[in-house]
């Protein structure tokens, strides 16, 4: 299960919340896909930015294609 205070969400998807020290970086990858969708940023405002950014843009290119996008395969947590 997926514990939704740990992460980001948009438009039904979670995201993971890292944090390189040595880069200064925040990061995080999108969580129960078949697929690769990552996103950064040096503030937490660009950091969600980047993250609702790389969300939409994966959106846009399914409808752009014709295909279906991944759904997130996951539980979130509630407690």
């Amino acid at each position: 299960m997926i514990d939704p205070n740990r992460h980001l969400q948009y438009k039904g998807y979670l995201g993971s919340v890292e944090y390189s020290a040595e880069d200064k970086l925040l990061y995080g990858s999108v969580q129960g896909i078949r697929g690769l969708i990552m996103y950064e940023g040096n503030t937490l405002e660009g950091f969600v930015a980047d993250f609702q950014d790389a969300i939409d843009h994966y959106l846009s290119f399914c409808e752009e294609e014709g295909i279906e996008p991944n759904k997130p395969e996951y539980q979130i947590e509630t407690t």
